[in-house]
C-alpha cells in the first residue's frame, strides 16, 4: 500500500519587504523576486533561517541560482548574517535590513511595540538562545532574562550557597543565593519603558537609581514577560483615560511587586506542600 505525501498548507498571505527594493536599479527582476520569497520567512525582526533548497523549490530554480542571487542581495546590503536560534540549527539566520540604521536584531527588537515585543517573546521562546530540543520530542523552555529558577550553578540548585558566595554563570551572577543581572538585561528592561514613552510622542528618561532598582526587581525574579505585560497594562491606562506615561519606574513599584509575588507562588506552595508531607510522614 502506497501513502501519498502530504502537502502543508501555506498560510502565508503577504509579505513585508523593504520600500526601498522597489526604487533600486540595481536590482534584476529575479533579485527582487528572490528577496520578496526570503521576506516571507521572516518575523517581526526581519529575521528568518529558510534554507536555501526551500528557496530553491519556491522561486523553481537551482540551488546554485539561488546562492549566486543571495550573494548579490547581500552585496546590496539587503541583509547580514544573524546569530542562530537553537544550538542545532543546520541552516544560516539571516536578518532582513528594512531600514539602514537598523541592522540589528536587538535594534530591530527595541524598535517593536510592547504588545508586539510580548507576541515576538511568546512565539519564540523555545527557539530563542542556545536552547536544546530533548530526544523526547517536548521542547525544553527557554531562560528568560531575570528568572532566578531558570538557570542555577549546581551549589544552588542543591540548595548550597555557592563556593566562595560569588560565582558566574552564563548571563547573571549569583551572590548569596540572590542572582544579580548584568547591566545589559536591566537597561534593556530600561529601554522598554524608555519606548513606551516615545509611542505617545513623551520623552521618558531613566537614571543611575533606576537602574539599581530594576536590577534588585530582576534579581528577586520579574521576568521580562511580566514586565512587558506591565507597560502594556500601563499603556493601554493611559490611552483609555488621557494620562501621560508614568515619569520613571518608581510608578510601577506596586504592580512589580504583584507580578513577582505571583510568578514565586507556585515554587512557594510546592515547599509548603512537601513540608506538609513530611510532618504527615
Amino acid at each position: 500500500m502506497e501513502f501519498k505525501p502530504v502537502n502543508n498548507k501555506d498560510l502565508r498571505h503577504y509579505v513585508i519587504a523593504p520600500i526601498r527594493c522597489l526604487k533600486d536599479d540595481r536590482l534584476k527582476p529575479s533579485e527582487l523576486k528572490l528577496l520578496l520569497f526570503v521576506c516571507s520567512y521572516c518575523d517581526r525582526t526581519g529575521v528568518t533561517w529558510v534554507s536555501q533548497e526551500r528557496l530553491a523549490v519556491d522561486y523553481g530554480a537551482s540551488r546554485q541560482f539561488i546562492n549566486k542571487t543571495m550573494a548579490a542581495l547581500k552585496k546590496y546590503g539587503y541583509w547580514v548574517y544573524a546569530k542562530k536560534r537553537y544550538k542545532d540549527q543546520k541552516t544560516n539566520s539571516i536578518k532582513i535590513i528594512y531600514d539602514e540604521d537598523i541592522k540589528t536584531e536587538d535594534e530591530a527588537y527595541s524598535n517593536l511595540p510592547v504588545w508586539q515585543q510580548m507576541e515576538h517573546i511568546e512565539n519564540n521562546q523555545v527557539v530563542q538562545g542556545d536552547q536544546v530540543q530533548p530526544k523526547t520530542g517536548q521542547m525544553k523552555p527557554p531562560e528568560v532574562a531575570g528568572d532566578r529558577y531558570q538557570v542555577k550553578p549546581p551549589e544552588v540548585a542543591r540548595g548550597e550557597t555557592p563556593r566562595g558566595c560569588i560565582e558566574h554563570h552564563k548571563n547573571n551572577i549569583y551572590i548569596n543565593n540572590i542572582v544579580k543581572p548584568e547591566k545589559r538585561i536591566v537597561i534593556k528592561f530600561l529601554e522598554q519603558f524608555k519606548n513606551l514613552g516615545q509611542s505617545l510622542g513623551q520623552v521618558r528618561t531613566y537614571s543611575l537609581k533606576d537602574i539599581e532598582v530594576m536590577s534588585n526587581h530582576i534579581a528577586n525574579g520579574l521576568t521580562e514577560i511580566a514586565w512587558l505585560n506591565i507597560l502594556d497594562n500601563h499603556l493601554k491606562y493611559c490611552r483609555e483615560h488621557r494620562r501621560p506615561i508614568a515619569y520613571s519606574i518608581g510608578y510601577f513599584k506596586e504592580p512589580i511587586a504583584k507580578a513577582i509575588n505571583k510568578s514565586q507562588a507556585p515554587a512557594i506552595n510546592k515547599k509548603i506542600k512537601e513540608l506538609a508531607n513530611k510532618f504527615k510522614a
